[in-house]
């Protein structure tokens, strides 16, 4: 019996330890890219956005946004800045403040209110990285 319960030990340890390549790390900054992307709502499995697009109806609805970074976000403060299109370019409209609530992470998910019709640029920044991860161009009717 005690053989056994040995011999049992021994294989669960070399099947766990076998799993845990680094080309298969989950954290690994490999698989994740910069990108930032917005929709009507959170879907899949909470990591995933619902209705994505860059042409939204109604400058009073939520807007989602799902901000990917290769670098880990290390629980920092992210933003979402706003530049709306004023004919002659884009200028600074509103920055969106978020706490983070995890130490660590590649992906946040959130949502804003533009608060006018337009033509915008929002930009994903990872604050106490003073990084700038991605940028897009959406419209709001």
């Amino acid at each position: 019996m005690k053989t056994a319960l040995c011999s049992l030990l021994l294989i669960c340890f070399i099947l766990i330890t076998s799993g845990c390549k680094k080309d298969e790390n989950p954290a690994s900054s490999d698989q994740y890219t910069n990108k930032l992307a917005l929709g009507t709502g959170i879907g899949g499995n909470g990591f995933q956005l619902a209705g994505e697009g860059t042409t939204f109806t109604g400058a009073s609805n939520q807007i989602y946004f799902r901000l990917e970074s290769q670098a880990d976000m290390e629980g920092s403060q992210i933003k979402i800045r706003l530049e709306k299109n004023s004919g002659a370019g884009y200028v600074f409209y509103q920055d969106f403040s978020f706490n983070n609530p995890q130490s660590y992470g590649h992906i946040f998910l959130s949502a804003f209110i533009p608060g006018q019709i337009g033509n915008y640029k929002a930009t994903g920044i990872v604050v106490s990285k003073n990084l700038e991860v991605a940028s897009l161009q959406f419209t709001v009717n």
